[in-house]
């Protein structure tokens, strides 16, 4: 995957996630996601312990949320409550 597909599916810019790969930012609240993405073991990704890849047992593992809903989820996840709220509405209608 490219830095900007990774991003995309993440939901950060592409210069957050290059400054993420090359150690100029240390941190970000997406390690989850990101670790999801890139099929890695959260805590590895974070800390570089453990193990690399994620054990096929871990609950969830072995499904994925395609980009393109988990761009809505993150954008969803942005709104305001009220905001959130409106757009639920008007999706039911």
């Amino acid at each position: 995957m490219s830095q900007e597909q990774v991003a995309r599916a993440v939901g950060i810019t592409q210069p957050s996630y290059s400054a993420l790969e090359r150690g100029i930012s240390k941190s970000t609240s997406k390690i989850g996601s990101l670790a999801h993405v890139l099929g890695v073991d959260a805590y590895w990704l974070e800390t570089g312990d453990g193990q690399h890849r994620r054990q096929v047992s871990e609950p969830g593992a072995s499904y994925r949320i395609p980009g393109e809903q988990r761009r809505l989820l993150n954008l969803l996840n942005r709104l305001s409550a009220r905001k959130r709220r409106a757009l639920l509405d008007f999706l039911q209608e």
